[in-house]
């Protein structure tokens, strides 16, 4: 598209799949996390003190309770990896395949995202998040989301596309980037 400001390319498979579930993970799962982790420190503090207090006689209660304990952090942290092997077939059932390209044109009135299985136009109106992981960027519209590649810009700078998406984003209240891109954007 001639008048687009911004494009990126972005091929989905199963990381995409992975840093989509990571990105949703940490944006829907922050008090389901956070009770999580309260319990794997009780379980292991209490299992501890079990080891300590009875001994021998305690043993299998006490390795049992740590046992639990470390379980609910690895949930706490990375229970979106349970659901990473239906969720990836599931997209790949959707998309025809194992892989689906797809391109996002940022023009000034709005998105367009272009893939084989047709186009879809959305405003910047409609943003409400915008969630940074590792090599990807979740944009989030009510209830659907749009996952970009931070390295599908070609030759554009991502913090210049950064400065140009929040500032059409009105409504975006939600907004977590990392360190280096939010000090790159205080920069200029």
């Amino acid at each position: 598209m001639e008048d687009a400001i911004f494009t990126n390319h972005t091929i989905m498979d199963q990381s995409s799949c992975r840093a989509f579930l990571a990105l949703a993970w940490n944006k829907n799962g922050g008090a389901l996390r956070i009770l999580m982790m309260v319990v794997a420190v009780f379980a292991v503090g209490y299992g501890v003190f079990q080891l300590v207090a009875f001994g021998a006689t305690m043993l299998p209660f006490g390795i049992l309770m740590i046992l639990m304990g470390a379980v609910a952090a690895f949930m706490s942290l990375w229970g979106y990896l349970l659901r990473l092997g239906r969720y990836t077939r599931t997209q790949q059932a959707a998309w025809g395949g194992a892989t689906l390209e797809k391109t996002v044109y940022f023009r000034d009135d709005g998105m367009v995202q272009i893939t084989r299985l047709g186009r879809l136009n959305m405003h910047y109106n409609e943003i409400d998040s915008l969630r940074q992981g590792h090599g990807a960027l979740l944009i989030g519209m009510g209830d659907g989301a749009v996952l970009l590649h931070t390295d599908g810009f070609g030759a554009a700078s991502y913090a210049d596309f950064l400065r140009f998406l929040m500032g059409k984003c009105s409504r975006a209240k939600n907004i977590k980037l990392n360190g280096a891109v939010k000090r790159a954007l205080k920069g200029t």
